[in-house]
């Protein structure tokens, strides 16, 4: 704990500004948002996400645990992410994007890494050869995160959640290009298939560590 004192933040969406302690709500396309003081005394209503577009197969309760933890998730993610030195904008479409920087995207981005472990039916704990991953887009995926306890550090220190934030948003980015670079799933040897998926597995737990310190949780599917 600490005695810092938390600073007031200045909420900005189209046509309208806001202090963080003002305790006033905010209508974005029938959504209503309630702010009741600084970064973490934020709640999110009336949002309904749907998840049939993508995973018809869900069923409802998980549908609807899957809307509440993106739903919140953006809200959240909105906060932290940004430099709390600067005013703090609330845009709708960017806060809830699949390919930008959001707390949906590395929602999805750890759905995805989950996703490949169930189709291959392992878990990805199985041991495996790492030194088989040579490729630029293994070894700069596996130096990212091993500079998760350095980031974690640094946000203590700075009292800096954005600095945990860049760094699950560079994990994504660098999954991303490992993805479409390397064939995990049909890689050229099973050594490599394994290893490959044991890489994924670690991506995952990451993505999930670091949406857990930020207070957002990780849906296994989207």
């Amino acid at each position: 704990m600490t005695d810092k004192p938390i600073p007031d933040y200045d909420f900005t969406v189209p046509s309208h500004s806001y202090k963080g302690k003002e305790g006033k709500t905010v209508m974005i396309n029938n959504k209503a948002f309630i702010f009741e003081g600084p970064i973490y005394g934020i709640r999110i209503f009336n949002y309904v996400l749907s998840p049939e577009q993508k995973s018809p197969e869900l069923p409802d309760e998980e549908k609807a645990a899957v809307s509440d933890a993106v739903g919140v998730g953006a809200v959240v993610y909105n906060d932290l992410y940004q430099d709390t030195k600067r005013n703090i904008t609330l845009d709708w479409e960017r806060m809830l994007a699949t390919d930008g920087n959001s707390a949906t995207y590395l929602q999805y981005s750890h759905a995805r890494c989950r996703s490949i472990l169930r189709r291959a039916e392992v878990d990805g704990t199985a041991p495996s050869d790492a030194t088989l991953l040579i490729h630029p887009a293994e070894t700069s995926l596996i130096k990212h995160l091993a500079r998760l306890p350095e980031a974690l550090r640094e946000a203590g220190s700075r009292y800096a959640p954005f600095v945990i934030a860049d760094w699950c948003y560079t994990t994504a980015r660098e999954f991303g290009v490992f993805f479409e670079q390397c064939q995990v799933l049909k890689a050229e040897s099973p050594e490599l298939r394994a290893a490959r998926l044991s890489l994924v597995a670690v991506t995952a737990h990451a993505l999930k560590v670091g949406l857990s310190l930020l207070g957002i949780r990780a849906p296994e599917r989207m």
